[in-house]
């Protein structure tokens, strides 16, 4: 979630259910030619940070990401929705360019052999997203 150009990201091992805020992440910045991210929390930073921050940094209209890494949710079949191949790591520039270009006519993109990345304008625009992609396989 973003709050000016800081965001706020959730920890690698973190419990929807049991959730406290030192599960919590603040992204500060982020040097791609370094691969240095600048955090602040107590707790380890997910491998999909540098495309969270690329996320947020070059979409103004949106305010939350949500990557659920299970592949029990992707629905390849939903021919909407756009399906990125795993090419290269989560958080290599070559994949974040195709995941944001996907991005550019859909809220939803599936990630080959990683999941589904959920963008939104709120938490409860994600929410929504979530719900009908869930619908579809009804």
């Amino acid at each position: 979630h973003r709050y000016g150009k800081r965001v706020l990201i959730s920890s690698e091992k973190i419990d929807l259910k049991k959730t406290v805020k030192e599960n919590f992440l603040e992204l500060v910045d982020y040097d791609p030619f370094k691969k240095i991210l600048l955090l602040m929390g107590k707790q380890e930073t997910c491998i999909e940070s540098p495309l969270h921050w690329y996320i947020h940094h070059a979409r103004e209209d949106v305010n939350a990401v949500l990557l659920i890494k299970d592949k029990k949710y992707v629905k390849s079949e939903i021919k909407k929705i756009p399906i990125i191949d795993n090419k290269y790591p989560i958080w290599a520039i070559e994949q974040i360019k195709e995941v944001l270009g996907a991005l550019r006519n859909s809220k939803i993109v599936i990630i080959k052999d990683v999941g589904v990345l959920f963008i939104g304008n709120s938490l409860k625009d994600v929410e929504k997203q979530f719900s009908k992609y869930m619908e579809k396989e009804k």
